[in-house]
């Protein structure tokens, strides 16, 4: 009797268990696609952290002479940086994905993101005119969970925004009657890690007449540090130091970029293998190589330290970057007797502190 009564206990307790789960999976659906975390996944990440829910993306990112901001912008360094390859509507190094798809049908949109893999691109449309775009995260059988800006409030960062089917079907915004998801070609190269080759820590890499040295290796890109210029190649009286640079390790090809999160390629193959890294230091002796005719620095957004005898010969260097925190104690010895530190205004107080007694002349001024 005992024993009829504890196994009746425990068909009570396994039903009990079955219900619960069943519930569990109504309100907290498994989602599509998670397989565990692939490389494009670990690279996605990586920008959410960069650009967290609530943020503010206010870029404006340029790829082959096409440009987007908002929504378009992050999406596009989204992809850009997760693989090399920023998607523009239109491009050719993105394939479609599925049919375009009536939001009306929400029968045909659980099939088409049914095919969808994070990372993808969705672009929703009102005929020939777009409305949003927005980076694919998971699908469940409530919606999709979406990557975005600029939807519901100016340049304001969604992370892992619910898209249900209605949400679509109605569009708050009375914008989008169709949907497109594109996947970039070289998806699956990204994880194979085969899309580009990362520079080794400590590896030199030349673009456009300046030397740089890899600091930090972030997986698909990094830090560099200034180290040299190319001798004879500056036929100006201007050296600008970028904020960062692009280079790929399989075509040898690179760009100087003067824009915190703007990036202007050439068309080639090679728009596949953009590594992206910052500028943070200015190394020692940095300029010894200079032509004498230049005069001037201009120092990117991303410098963080600079090296003794960095600016030798100079005799104005323009500070862009307000993430200094490290100046050697002889960064300007050797500068122009009458050297001239341009600051931002809102850095002036602290730079100037930062800044002076670091190797110049008692002539020298820091201004605004």
């Amino acid at each position: 009797m005992k024993r009829l009564r504890k196994e009746r206990s425990m068909r009570i307790w396994f039903c009990h268990i079955v219900i619960w789960m069943l519930i569990i999976l109504c309100v907290f659906p498994i989602t599509v696609n998670a397989k565990g975390k692939s490389e494009v996944a670990k690279r996605v990440a990586i920008v959410q952290k960069e650009y967290p829910n609530n943020s503010k993306f206010n870029g404006w990112v340029s790829v082959c002479g096409e440009s987007g901001g908002g929504c378009n912008g992050l999406v596009m360094y989204t992809t850009l940086k997760v693989f090399h390859n920023a998607y523009t509507p239109g491009c050719n190094t993105y394939k479609h994905i599925g049919k375009s798809t009536s939001t009306k049908n929400t029968k045909a949109l659980k099939k088409l993101f049914k095919k969808a893999k994070v990372g993808d691109v969705v672009r929703f449309r009102n005929g020939y005119t777009d409305a949003h775009f927005a980076i694919i995260l998971s699908v469940s059988n409530q919606g999709a969970y979406l990557y975005e800006a600029n939807f519901g409030s100016k340049n304001k960062v969604k992370n892992k925004h619910l898209w249900s089917w209605s949400v679509m079907k109605s569009w708050p915004a009375g914008g989008a009657t169709r949907v497109d998801i594109y996947r970039s070609k070289n998806y699956d190269k990204v994880n194979k890690k085969k899309a580009a080759k990362n520079y080794c820590k400590g590896q030199t890499i030349v673009v456009e007449g300046l030397k740089y040295m890899v600091t930090k290796n972030s997986g698909f890109g990094g830090e560099v540090k200034l180290i040299g210029v190319e001798e004879n190649y500056y036929m100006d009286d201007v050296i600008r130091i970028p904020n960062c640079i692009f280079a790929d390790n399989i075509d040898e090809k690179g760009l100087n970029c003067n824009y915190s999160v703007e990036s202007e390629y050439g068309k080639g193959k090679n728009l596949s293998h953009q590594m992206t890294y910052k500028v943070t230091a200015i190394g020692k002796n940095a300029l010894d190589n200079k032509e004498d005719g230049v005069s001037t620095v201009v120092i990117g957004t991303n410098v963080k330290s600079i090296e003794a005898y960095a600016f030798k010969g100079i005799s104005v260097i323009q500070v862009k970057s307000k993430n200094i925190k490290r100046v050697n104690e002889l960064a300007f010895a050797g500068t122009d007797e009458s050297l001239i530190i341009k600051v931002p205004a809102s850095k002036y107080k602290s730079y100037k502190k930062l800044l002076s007694g670091k190797g110049q002349s008692t002539k020298a001024s820091i201004t605004k």
